[in-house]
């Protein structure tokens, strides 16, 4: 029987491997669980979001990938929103996060 470790391999940085986390501030943080539709699927407190964008961010990094926090401000979102045609939801954050990583978005 052969057993391997579990090594975490250096992350890569090329766009295929990058990954847009969205980061919140605290003021941010509470702005966006008003302005966010579905924000009963969003951690209740900062410091839990923060808890878990942490973790996600390591198990990202883990993988080999580059995760990449990236500063949400609300109204950028908002706007960013309003010209996909898109309603301010969780998951579009998400998707916000990997446009401005990637450079797509400024």
């Amino acid at each position: 029987m052969v057993y391997r470790r579990k090594f975490s391999r250096p992350p890569r940085s090329d766009l295929a491997h990058r990954k847009g986390i969205p980061w919140f501030t605290p003021e941010n943080y509470a702005r966006v669980l008003d302005i966010v539709l579905d924000h009963g699927e969003l951690p209740a407190s900062y410091d839990d979001w923060r808890e878990s964008a942490e973790r996600d961010k390591r198990d990202w990094n883990c993988r080999g990938n580059l995760a990449v926090p990236v500063d949400v401000n609300p109204d950028q979102y908002v706007a960013w929103c309003e010209t996909q045609g898109f309603d301010p939801r969780r998951n579009f954050l998400k998707r916000f996060a990997e446009f401005r990583a990637c450079g797509k978005l400024q």
